[in-house]
C-alpha cells in the first residue's frame, strides 16, 4: 500500500506460487491496484495446471545428453547393464521426459504414492528383462530410476521406519562400527533385509541424513541403483543354479 506498486512478479517453486496466490487474494480483498504475477520455476515441473515450468527443459536436455552418452558406451561394450539414477521423486516428470528422449530399456517409477511396490516384484521384472534381451543376443541395456523411487519400495519403507525409531532412542557415533549395533536392534525380518544390502548403502541409510544435519533418512543420499543391483545379482545367481540361464554366461552390471 505504501509503495503504490502497479505489479509484483513472484518467481519460484510451488511453495512460492502458493504465497503468490495468497498475496493476490490479499490485494484483491484490499482493493489494491497491484497485479500479482507468478512465474513457475522448478526443475521437477511439479506445478498443477502448468504444462512446463522454467528450468525443466534445460535440465531434461542436459540429462538426456548424459544418458545418451551412456547408451553409446553400453552399446559399444555389448556386455554391460547400467543403472542410472536421475533427479526427481518416485513419479518424476524428469524421468518421464528423459525416457521419451533416450528410450532407455526400463524406467522404474511409482504407480501410486500410497500402494508402493514389492522389492521381489521389482527384481523379478529387472531380471526378466535382462534374460529376455540375452536370449535375443543383446547383453546390454540401461535401467533408469529417479532418486525418490527408493521410498516406493514397501520393504524399504518398513526398514526406514525402524531405522529412524532405533536411532531416535539411542545416540550412535557416525562411523562404520556403529552399523552392526544398529542392525542388532532391528526386527528379524528387517535385519535380514538390511544384512543383504551393500555396506556403503547401509551407511547412507543410517548416517546420510545426519551429514546434512537431518534427523531422518535422507533418500537423496541412498544409492538405490547399487541396492537394486545387489538383489538383481542374487536373483540371477539363483536362476543360474536352477538352470534357467546358462552357467557359462557372464553378466556384467555397472552403475552411475
Amino acid at each position: 500500500m505504501r509503495h503504490q506498486l502497479d505489479g509484483l512478479v513472484m518467481v519460484g517453486n510451488l511453495a512460492n506460487q502458493v504465497d503468490t496466490a495468497f498475496l493476490a487474494e490479499a490485494c484483491a480483498a484490499e482493493r489494491l491496484p497491484t497485479k500479482v504475477i507468478g512465474v513457475p520455476v522448478s526443475l521437477d515441473c511439479n506445478f498443477p495446471f502448468v504444462q512446463q515450468s522454467v528450468g525443466f527443459d534445460t535440465v531434461t536436455r542436459t540429462l538426456s545428453a548424459f544418458v545418451g552418452t551412456i547408451g553409446n558406451l553400453v552399446k559399444a561394450s555389448r556386455n554391460m547393464w547400467i543403472f542410472v539414477r536421475t533427479m526427481g521423486d518416485a513419479w518424476s516428470h524428469v524421468a518421464v521426459q528423459i525416457t521419451l528422449e533416450t528410450h532407455v530399456h526400463m524406467v522404474l517409477m511409482s504407480g501410486s504414492q500410497l500402494l508402493g511396490q514389492y522389492l521381489a516384484k521389482i527384481v523379478q521384472c529387472l531380471c526378466d528383462l535382462i534374460v529376455q534381451r540375452h536370449e535375443a543376443g543383446q547383453d546390454h541395456g540401461i535401467i533408469m530410476l529417479p532418486v525418490g523411487f527408493v521410498n516406493d519400495i514397501l520393504e524399504l519403507r518398513v526398514l526406514f521406519s525402524e531405522l529412524m525409531e532405533v536411532m531416535s532412542r539411542n545416540h550412535y557415533e557416525q562411523s562404520w562400527d556403529s552399523i552392526p549395533s544398529i542392525a542388532s536392534k532391528l526386527k528379524p525380518s528387517t535385519a535380514a533385509l538390511f544384512e543383504v544390502i551393500p555396506r556403503d548403502v547401509q551407511y547412507e541409510m543410517c548416517f546420510g541424513g545426519r551429514e546434512r544435519y537431518m534427523n531422518k533418512v535422507d533418500f537423496s543420499t541412498i544409492s538405490t541403483d547399487r541396492l537394486l543391483l545387489r538383489f538383481v545379482e542374487i536373483e540371477l545367481h539363483r536362476r543360474r543354479q536352477l538352470g534357467i540361464i546358462k552357467e557359462d554366461h557372464l553378466w556384467i552390471a555397472a552403475y552411475v
